[in-house]
């Protein structure tokens, strides 16, 4: 029932539309949501890949990697990396990520929150997550959901 409302606001262009769904990762997992966005980039990155798509899969399994020890210092000046090398939706939504984990990491969690969101809401203004009604990001949700931890 989540699923449907979400992609009803998801249709309808609410830019909150991954709110509710953090909400429950949250619960399961602090950081479960930065996981979930991580996949749900590589998938975009999957099905309208980028010239540059070996690079930015690298850097997602770089920011995977960096999960378990994260240097907030090498992570801030990724994000500013990625952010300033190109604008377009991939750079975005990537350099959003790291900055999430940074906010993770320093435990603010109302900005890890923020940047998440930002994240999501960048990856869902892609045309191919646009034309699918987001379906990939919440088929992967209800994955990561039944997923024990």
């Amino acid at each position: 029932m989540l699923v449907k409302q979400v992609q009803e606001a998801f249709q309808a262009g609410d830019l909150y539309w991954p709110a509710d769904l953090m909400v429950e990762l949250e619960k399961k997992r602090p950081g479960r949501t930065l996981d979930w966005a991580i996949e749900c980039m590589k998938a975009l990155l999957e099905n309208a890949p980028p010239v540059d798509k070996e690079k930015q899969v690298r850097w997602l399994s770089e920011l995977s990697s960096a999960r378990v020890n994260p240097i907030v210092a090498e992570l801030r000046d990724k994000s500013l990396a990625i952010w300033h090398e190109q604008r377009d939706q991939f750079h975005t939504a990537i350099s959003h990520l790291y900055a999430a984990l940074v906010y993770f990491a320093e435990r603010n969690d109302r900005s890890y929150r923020t940047t998440v969101i930002d994240a999501l809401c960048v990856m869902g203004d892609h045309p191919f997550y646009r034309q699918t009604s987001a379906a990939i990001p919440l088929a992967l949700f209800e994955q990561f959901m039944a997923k024990p931890d």
